[in-house]
């Protein structure tokens, strides 16, 4: 048991979880009681997430249709901010993810190491159960090589016994003859009939004593039988309770082990599967702000395009209103009309500023007649107030559909 704790401790040691960065050197993880298992500290909070939603909070409204444009674009810049935010965001997301999956990565290999620790333990185990049903085997043969030891010595007690005996009933026999004999030579002599007497009682004793030496010896031998059985069953009573009181004790250890091995997964895995809620929240969360602030941006690069072509419609809708002013002017009277006409397109370029500029001073065209002499001055003068009231009519209907234009951008859109 020893060898294996200390092989789960090195095999702890070894799986430390990865570090976030090379520079920082972040203090060790602290370890639950009765588990072994390192909890990882919590995720760093990123930094550039406030920055960003704080770019985003000071975002200024895109300028008025109809202004002149200012450089630099601002918008531009904020589009380049944001484009740099989102790349720290994704940059800052991956090393997340990839921190959670070495993190995963050591969790999976911590489980491996304690599950071979667990077998290590139970093998362990088994090879204890082995060599003490190996010591109960041996102590089994033993108790067989004593049994057949006293045996043979009974056996050959037994036999020894009945080659006395033996001796003994020929001693007798040759005693009895010797006494018939003594008896058919000695039967008239009173001293032959009293050592006969004499003898038979001997004889008599001597059977007697023969007999009780017998039962004495199978009474020890009876005794011998019960003892040696008694200390066979109780020490096979013994090794019995001894073995059951060691399955006992390694079965409750290895139960306790799985137990609070178990326990401790089950709470590391709550935690682990809050955090990833957690983490897939966030997630969710920067991904539907990222495709807001994409249909945000989608939105204003359309509506920035539509006032563009906007712009270039009416840039291209008073060129060639001035381009057809000019042609009519010049060919219904160029000789007379050139002041007119140079007084005309200067008010008309001074008129095209105040409209884009958003003022609402409405350019006046001033009739300008040159001083001469005669009827064909005066004919001319006239033709020239002719043209600046047309040239002034002109104008003011471009004015009002710049106005209706400017109104109607919404509906143009």
């Amino acid at each position: 048991m020893a060898a294996a704790k200390g092989s789960s401790k090195s095999k702890s040691k070894a799986h430390s979880p990865p570090k976030k960065k090379e520079e920082e050197k972040p203090t060790p993880p602290p370890v639950q009681k009765g588990s072994g298992i390192p909890i990882p500290d919590p995720p760093v909070k990123d930094e550039n997430y406030d920055e960003t939603i704080k770019v985003k909070k000071g975002k200024k409204a895109p300028p008025v249709v109809g202004t002149a444009p200012k450089a630099p674009n601002p918008t531009s810049v904020e589009l380049k901010l944001e484009e740099l935010d989102e790349k720290l965001l994704r940059a800052s997301y991956k090393e997340k993810c990839a921190h959670y999956k070495a993190e995963n990565e050591w969790y999976r290999n911590e489980i491996e190491s304690t599950e071979k620790d667990t077998t290590e333990y139970i093998r362990y185990l088994l090879n204890k159960k082995d060599e003490k049903q190996a010591t109960i085997d041996s102590l089994q043969d033993g108790k067989k090589k004593d049994t057949e030891v006293f045996a043979q010595k009974r056996r050959d007690r037994e036999a020894y016994n009945r080659i006395k005996i033996e001796e003994l009933k020929n001693v007798i026999i040759e005693l009895e003859l010797k006494l018939e004999s003594k008896q058919q030579d000695m039967m008239g002599l009173s001293d032959i009939i009293s050592k006969r007497s004499r003898h038979e009682a001997e004889i008599i004793k001597i059977r007697q004593d023969i007999i009780d030496s017998d039962r004495a010896h199978n009474e020890k031998v009876a005794i011998l039988e019960r003892s040696l059985l008694e200390t066979r069953i109780k020490l096979q009573r013994e090794a019995d309770l001894k073995i059951q009181e060691m399955e006992n004790a390694a079965q409750e250890k290895a139960t306790n082990y799985l137990k609070e091995h178990a326990a401790a997964m089950e709470v590391e895995n709550i935690r682990l599967e809050a955090e990833l809620r957690r983490c897939i929240t966030n997630t969710q969360e920067l991904l539907k702000k990222k495709e807001l602030i994409e249909r945000e941006n989608h939105d204003l690069e359309r509506e920035q395009i539509v006032r563009e072509d906007l712009l270039k419609l009416r840039i291209s809708k008073v060129m060639d209103s001035q381009a057809h002013e000019k042609n009519w002017i010049f060919q219904s009277k160029p000789e007379s009309s050139e002041s007119a006409l140079r007084l005309a397109t200067a008010n008309s370029q001074r008129g095209k500023k105040s409209y884009t500029s958003g003022t609402q001073d409405r350019p006046v065209l001033k009739l300008v007649v040159m001083a001469g002499s005669g009827k064909a001055e005066a004919e001319d003068a006239k033709a020239a107030a002719k043209e600046s009231a047309r040239a002034m009519s002109v104008m003011e209907e471009l004015a009002h559909k710049w106005e209706i234009s400017d109104g109607s951008d919404d509906e143009f859109l």
